[in-house]
């Protein structure tokens, strides 16, 4: 297989595929990452790079130019990858136990890696969430549906929100410090809070469009950064089950936590 991508947008996709920031451990919050690796798969024009733990799937989704081959999947280090792209277009050849990655007159040899640590998962999740995009959701708004998020889960709250006005919820729950974000859908709008001792803040965001019944759920997932790469983010979610946000290129599924 061989195609070209944007290494700038490609850097990206890999840097937000590790959804590295706080999370929290009991107690606490401490910085962490999914995982290093990333399985990057070529189909149908599109590259997608995935990444997953056993609560969380993430795909980023960009176009590609397939010059040889037509579809194919392999892992690989992030951030080996992610220290040789530069900003212009790269083309990247797949072969067995390698990929190369050319730029001008550059040539990068790196090793494939057998599997990613969590391929079962994502094998699992892709099905239902890979192309899983803001106009698909759209549709399903409209038409009233559910969205089925993994085998045995479909989500019936569906609302789409303004980006800013949830990145800077999140980003004023992120400042109480224990990393755990409430959800809570109901007659006031999306009400976005995190509790800690005798500090709370609280945040309610009205829907440009929603629909479904009363929802609420407590996740943690430095999310607030991811949320402004576009101007309106769709979360699908229910009570205490999986939450689904989704833009144009981004799908997340992080599970809940326990309250």
């Amino acid at each position: 297989m061989k195609f070209i991508v944007k290494g700038k947008e490609l850097k990206e996709a890999i840097t937000v595929c590790k959804l590295k920031g706080k999370y929290n451990e009991g107690n606490s919050s401490s910085n962490s990452l999914l995982c290093d690796d990333v399985m990057l798969e070529v189909k149908g024009g599109n590259l997608y790079i995935q990444n997953a733990d056993n609560y969380t799937y993430v795909v980023y989704r960009l176009e590609c130019d397939i010059l040889t081959g037509t579809t194919t999947n392999f892992t690989v280090s992030g951030s080996t990858l992610s220290k040789y792209l530069i900003d212009t277009n790269v083309t990247i050849t797949t072969l067995d136990d390698k990929i190369e990655v050319y730029f001008n007159d550059t040539v990068v040899s790196m090793p494939l890696l057998e599997r990613h640590s969590n391929a079962s998962i994502i094998t699992r999740l892709k099905e239902y969430l890979m192309d899983l995009d803001k106009r698909t959701i759209s549709k399903v708004i409209r038409e009233g549906k559910t969205i089925q998020a993994t085998p045995k889960l479909h989500l019936s709250t569906i609302i789409k929100i303004c980006s800013e006005e949830f990145s800077e919820a999140m980003s004023l729950a992120e400042k109480v410090g224990n990393s755990i974000y409430s959800l809570d859908w109901g007659d006031e709008g999306l009400l976005v809070s995190s509790m800690r001792d005798n500090e709370k803040v609280t945040t309610n965001i009205l829907p440009i469009t929603n629909c479904g019944g009363f929802a609420s759920v407590d996740i943690s997932l430095p999310i607030s950064n991811i949320c402004k790469a576009e101007d309106e983010i769709i979360l699908a979610f229910g009570d205490d089950v999986p939450v689904v946000f989704v833009n144009s290129k981004i799908t997340i599924l992080r599970g809940p936590r326990e309250r």
